[in-house]
């Protein structure tokens, strides 16, 4: 990021704290994107980190005048959406089991170098890993 936008949404975040609803807006509109692939990146479903967006501009939108400095704004924001995050997780991975998809790779069907059976292979042991995996406490 720029210090140019760095310095613009510094005071974009001056301008919520005196309640300014259209700054806010615009905040949002500088960075839902970074907060968006940060979440994608933590979680590994987009459902999941588009509600992550939301609750944490929610957050945000409750505990911005406790942001001491606006010039930390980013990395504020990036640290509430962290924590949102993993929280989601921890969640997750309390009432459901691990998946594959968040662990392995999967081997791409529309690939015509891959043999059969190593495919076949593959699946298997990634089957076998991942109920080993969902056994532990």
């Amino acid at each position: 990021m720029s210090s140019l936008k760095y310095l613009k949404i510094s005071k974009l975040v001056s301008k919520c704290k005196n309640g300014d609803s259209q700054a806010f807006s615009d905040l949002y509109s500088l960075t839902y994107q970074k907060v968006y692939f940060l979440s994608l990146n933590i979680l590994k479903d987009k459902p999941m980190a588009e509600d992550a967006v939301q609750e944490v501009f929610l957050i945000v939108l409750k505990s911005l005048d406790k942001l001491e400095s606006p010039k930390l704004f980013i990395a504020w924001i990036n640290k509430i959406t962290y924590n949102y995050c993993i929280k989601e997780l921890s969640k997750v991975r309390k009432f459901g089991e691990v998946h594959s998809d968040y662990v392995l790779p999967t081997l791409s069907d529309t690939s015509k170098d891959v043999d059969p059976i190593e495919s076949y292979i593959l699946k298997e042991s990634n089957c076998e890993l991942m109920n080993l995996i969902n056994k532990l406490s």
